[in-house]
């Protein structure tokens, strides 16, 4: 199973380029974080640079069990990494690990649920 955590950045624009190199490969968060176990690899997601001069980016980290996340978070270098974002983002919100849903079962197929009328209301229903 794949974990990922995904963090949600808002970085002002002077410290953009610092960001971007610090999450590529060779970079001191990359470096760092390559020797994690459990750890497999980042992404870093790139928005636009919005009228106040900052640029909203997302991570997507890769982790192999939610232990090796939880170890990760409790590490050196998490800590370190923390302290170094807390000087360069004006946000920075952790949104949450997340996995795939289990697959659903065998016994009844998608296309028979799909002709089945509905019993229960969906959230889009209760927003109508």
């Amino acid at each position: 199973m794949i974990i990922y955590s995904l963090w949600f950045y808002d970085v002002d624009a002077r410290h953009l380029a610092d960001f971007v190199t610090t999450f590529r490969e060779g970079g001191s968060f990359y470096e760092s974080f390559r020797r994690i176990p459990g750890h497999i690899h980042t992404d870093l997601l790139t928005g636009v640079q919005n009228v106040s001069g900052s640029c909203r980016l997302l991570s997507i980290s890769f982790f192999t069990s939610f232990e090796a996340l939880s170890r990760a978070e409790q590490s050196a270098q998490m800590r370190a990494f923390a302290h170094w974002l807390h000087l360069r983002t004006k946000q920075c919100i952790h949104l949450g690990a997340f996995s795939h849903f289990a697959r659903p079962e065998a016994e009844t197929s998608s296309l028979q649920n799909l002709d089945q009328p509905r019993t229960a209301s969906t959230p889009m229903d209760i927003q109508r």
